[in-house]
């Protein structure tokens, strides 16, 4: 597996891209924004930055919830089933309803994000492919 390292100026266009989408397709109905710990909580607070929404700890209804990449391993969640946002999505997997990502992550890489320091990104990826067997 390949490490493929991002750059803040990859993050600044996903913010502006995201908020575009979320405005355009759920503007009127988010009321607010939850980031899933580590990964997605640096995306979750530049997009309440950028929405104008407060970031809450816990799910309504009308909660964006933010995660960085759904590997498909882990369900989303039920309260918020039609807003749902990543950064990607691992391949080959398909786009469960109620779920927008900006990009897809070819299986043989891993994103490492700017926030994450090297050293455990690449822990994590070790991690990923030993619970992949």
């Amino acid at each position: 597996m390949k490490l493929e390292t991002l750059l803040w100026a990859d993050f600044d266009r996903t913010v502006k891209h995201l908020t575009y989408y979320v405005s355009r397709e759920w503007g009127f109905e988010i009321e607010n924004i939850v980031g899933r710990w580590r990964g997605g909580l640096p995306l979750a607070v530049a997009l309440s930055h950028a929405l104008k929404l407060p970031l809450v700890t816990g799910i309504g209804p009308r909660t964006l919830y933010v995660t960085d990449v759904y590997y498909g391993d882990r369900p989303l969640p039920a309260m918020a089933p039609l807003y749902t946002v990543a950064w990607g999505i691992r391949e080959p997997m398909t786009c469960p309803d109620g779920l927008y990502a900006v990009y897809r992550v070819p299986a043989d890489t891993w994103a490492v994000f700017p926030w994450t320091p090297y050293e455990s990104s690449l822990e994590s990826m070790k991690r990923f492919e030993k619970n992949k067997r």
